[in-house]
């Protein structure tokens, strides 16, 4: 059962080109209803300042929690909606929804 803060693995298609995509680390930020959930997309491109979101240090304390692998930046600007049987890959789980649902 996906939960809100869990993050999976899922196919993203490109902003400048939907017909191409590349697997991307997402974060389940509320339960929409109707199989679909809002999502955040991670980027290891600081977007600070260019895009609603938070940039996260893999060797923070927020980074080790969420285990992460490298930097990243969870984009928000946009309410991505996303059907949940897309979020098949469980890579775990993010304690900070709620500063990211203040972003949007």
């Amino acid at each position: 059962m996906i939960e809100v803060g869990d993050i999976f693995f899922t196919s993203v298609p490109f902003e400048e080109d939907p017909r191409q995509s590349k697997p991307r680390p997402v974060v389940v930020l509320r339960k929409e209803g109707n199989g679909l959930v809002l999502i955040g997309i991670f980027t290891g491109t600081n977007k600070t300042g260019f895009k609603k979101g938070l940039w996260i240090l893999k060797e923070s304390e927020d980074g080790v929690k969420m285990g992460l692998t490298k930097d990243t930046f969870i984009i928000v600007d946009k309410k991505y909606r996303w059907p949940e049987y897309q979020l098949t890959d469980y890579f775990g789980h993010c304690h900070l929804v709620e500063e990211l649902l203040q972003k949007l």
